[in-house]
């Protein structure tokens, strides 16, 4: 971690760091009860810098399951509630509100420190893996150290109006709410407003509710030569990090959220600044078997009903957004096209592009135009995935072909 960056959020791959496990196995990237009742995985994680983390715990109910089925969470030596196997409910709730009515159940709590320490305990009444609950990748976010603080200037403060929003279908992603889940278009109802966290390095500048997930923050420009970062948590979506965010800086800041992946999944979602007013994301599909690939684009909409573009948006900032069911062995390319922009002065230099891939094996990686991939003209050539993998590489010259 570089001096002065603040730390970004950390995949928990509870499987790949466990230290003892009774009963449970691992099966396409689901960790699961297998063919017992009772079972048990206990592991530890070290973070990346010592702190205040958020930590999320994403539980999926099984079709077919007994309801009195529990699934215990342990962080830290500290039980959370005990999830049972209902797939016509999920957490978390406020009130009568709650996040999901299809078994999704989203658990968070906060700790200080950089590790984490973790238990599940499983009991079921049947000896069937396919009746039982399991894991998906969990999160760790940093919301700052206690110890540090910052080198905010002294100056008048400077009102920036931020929108969070679902990088799926666009819509707000406040309190109330519905919006899609990354499967069904209003699969998630909102039981609160998003959380901010404003932070310089490693130090937390300013906290609180983004009330309706729309509201004005006023604060000090950052220091010279510096921006601040921020971090959105809000229920349902895998958390936001945007390290060079322009809170302080200009009037307007959006951001988008990642409704949680299922094991195997994926998203990408293109953001940008006010201009150009329109940006397009790419992505090459490989075939399989000899077939041929597909192009994902506002052109062509779906491939081989796995990928497909979720939003298209033509007036600035985006987002845009790919999101896949499932990833096929071969490459994956992505890249992202000015529309109608003049290849010999493309406007890369002031868009401010970012393409941020999510996986629920890697975590988010933000790749920015001008440091990442290569721009040919109007095109950006981004990054590449291994579908079996799933691991990302920025483009190369060698690596990703310049698109016409």
């Amino acid at each position: 971690l570089l001096p002065g960056v603040t730390p970004p959020p950390l995949p928990l791959l509870w499987w790949d760091r466990r230290t003892e496990t009774d009963g449970v196995e691992q099966v396409d990237g689901k960790v699961v009860l297998g063919a017992a009742t009772t079972g048990q995985l206990s592991g530890s994680i070290a973070l990346s810098a010592n702190g205040k983390w958020i930590v999320h715990v994403v539980v999926y109910a099984s079709d077919g399951g007994d309801s009195g089925d529990t699934l215990q969470v342990t962080i830290n030596g500290v039980p959370m509630e005990a999830v049972k196997n209902n797939r016509r409910k999920g957490a978390p709730c406020v009130g009568t509100t709650c996040l999901s009515k299809k078994g999704i159940y989203m658990l968070s709590t906060s700790i200080v420190g950089d590790q984490v320490d973790y238990k599940f305990q499983w009991q079921s009444s049947s000896g069937q893996e396919e009746k039982h609950m399991f894991l998906g990748a969990g999160e760790a976010v940093f919301v700052g150290d206690p110890s540090e603080t910052p080198d905010v200037p002294s100056a008048r403060n400077y009102g920036t109006t931020i929108s969070v929003i679902n990088g799926v279908d666009g819509k707000s992603l406040g309190k109330g709410r519905k919006s899609s889940d990354g499967a069904e278009e209003r699969g998630f109802e909102m039981p609160k407003d998003p959380r901010l966290f404003l932070l310089l390095g490693k130090a937390l500048v300013w906290d609180g509710i983004v009330d309706g997930a729309e509201a004005t923050l006023n604060v000090p420009p950052p220091p010279p030569g510096r921006k601040y970062t921020c971090v959105v948590t809000q229920a349902g979506m895998m958390s936001l990090y945007q390290e060079n965010c322009d809170v302080g800086v200009e009037r307007k800041a959006e951001l988008s959220m990642s409704p949680v992946l299922a094991p195997g999944s994926a998203r990408f979602i293109l953001s940008w600044g006010k201009q150009p007013s329109d940006l397009d994301i790419h992505m090459l599909v490989p075939g399989v078997g000899g077939a041929s690939g597909c192009e994902v684009s506002w052109r062509n909409k779906d491939c081989f009903g796995e990928a497909r573009l979720d939003l298209d948006n033509t007036q600035g900032y985006g987002p845009e957004t790919i999101s896949l069911s499932r990833m096929r062995p071969g490459k994956y390319i992505v890249f992202v096209k000015e529309y109608n922009g003049n290849p010999r002065a493309p406007m890369w230099g002031v868009s401010s592009a970012t393409v941020t891939y999510y996986s629920p094996d890697i975590g988010s990686m933000v790749y920015k135009v001008g440091q990442d991939g290569y721009v040919d003209g109007i095109h950006w050539l981004v990054l590449t995935v291994d579908g079996t993998s799933k691991f990302p590489e920025a483009c190369t010259q060698s690596t990703c072909p310049a698109q016409t």
